[in-house]
């Protein structure tokens, strides 16, 4: 298993290293926030080692302008253009924290 890292700190990683380069590139004129919200011990920054066994893992979430008319076309690139690993992780989990193909 790869070197614990706080989920925080990943998501953060994968943000700055592969997420903001993508839609800086592809959409410079995206207005948006990111952030990592939701429930469990990462988000609050209380996680450790043990909390990979459910829920824990890459992920943050792109907030955009509800009117954004490139919605589906901003999730396609990124799906696309995201590897399936960052840093010994997955990319794409399940809610039980399985790997998926989908996002």
């Amino acid at each position: 298993m790869s070197e614990f890292i706080p989920e925080l700190q990943l998501s953060e990683k994968f943000y700055q290293e592969l997420v903001e380069p993508i839609t800086k590139t592809r959409f410079p004129d995206l207005s948006y926030a990111a952030a990592l919200i939701g429930d469990g011990s990462g988000v609050l920054g209380f996680d450790t080692e043990l909390s990979r066994d459910h829920d824990w893992g890459l992920r943050l979430q792109l907030f955009i302008n509800e009117g954004e008319p490139r919605k589906s076309e901003i999730r396609s690139v990124l799906d696309k253009q995201l590897p399936n690993e960052f840093l010994g992780y997955p990319v794409r989990f399940s809610k039980g924290g399985s790997p998926s193909n989908t996002t």
